[in-house]
């Protein structure tokens, strides 16, 4: 589990202190958020002891315990971001995830680009998995939607790709995938596929 916790005396501890003493512009991003997602109280109470420290090509994802999936689908609405998905109810369908937010509170880093990790184009979530590749969750990559949407008025996946979910399973099995309509870019579509299937514009971004 990528779960990020620093010891003051350390030297990123250090420069955790050293952000949080002078305002860290990342910390303060994600704040507004989980402002939005109605979660300003959890993300003071957990967000805290979390090194949210900024790389130029680096996407730093906190995940604060507590935090679902209905809840960005609902700030991303309020925002005018039409959302279609197979599933009718998340928290129904029993997600499985690598990574488990709701227990804990955890930063996961991913290559900062715009669309996902095209070395792993063409590679399905079994193939990742047999090749130890740990990939983005579901929750995780609508985090990331919704600091693209709130912070920055942009969206992810601009060029027509598919940003599979390897890190999720649906109860019967599928792995999710997101992506937007090439047409109209205020789609999300948020679709599922068997963990074997492999497609060229289907790819997973990596944990690094």
């Amino acid at each position: 589990m990528e779960i990020h916790r620093v010891s003051r005396f350390s030297t990123i501890g250090r420069l955790f202190q050293k952000f949080q003493k002078r305002g860290c512009p990342l910390r303060d991003e994600w704040k507004r958020v989980y402002v939005a997602l109605g979660m300003r109280a959890e993300f003071r109470h957990y967000g805290g002891s979390l090194s949210i420290v900024p790389r130029d090509d680096v996407w730093a994802v906190p995940v604060i315990q507590g935090v679902t999936i209905d809840r960005i689908m609902t700030a991303l609405l309020r925002r005018g971001v039409i959302i279609c998905t197979y599933v009718d109810d998340f928290e129904a369908a029993h997600m499985n995830d690598d990574r488990d937010s709701k227990s804990d509170s955890y930063v996961v880093h991913f290559r900062k680009t715009n669309v996902a990790d095209t070395e792993l184009a063409g590679l399905s979530a079994d193939d990742l998995r047999t090749g130890g590749i740990r990939g983005i969750t579901l929750i995780e990559r609508l985090l990331l939607e919704a600091w693209c949407c709130i912070v920055r008025d942009d969206r992810l996946d601009a060029d027509g790709s598919e940003t599979l979910c390897a890190g999720s399973r649906i109860s019967h099995g599928r792995v999710p995938y997101v992506c937007r309509d090439a047409k109209y870019d205020r789609e999300l579509y948020i679709c599922g596929a068997h963990p074997g299937y492999k497609d060229a514009r289907l790819r997973a971004r990596a944990v690094i």
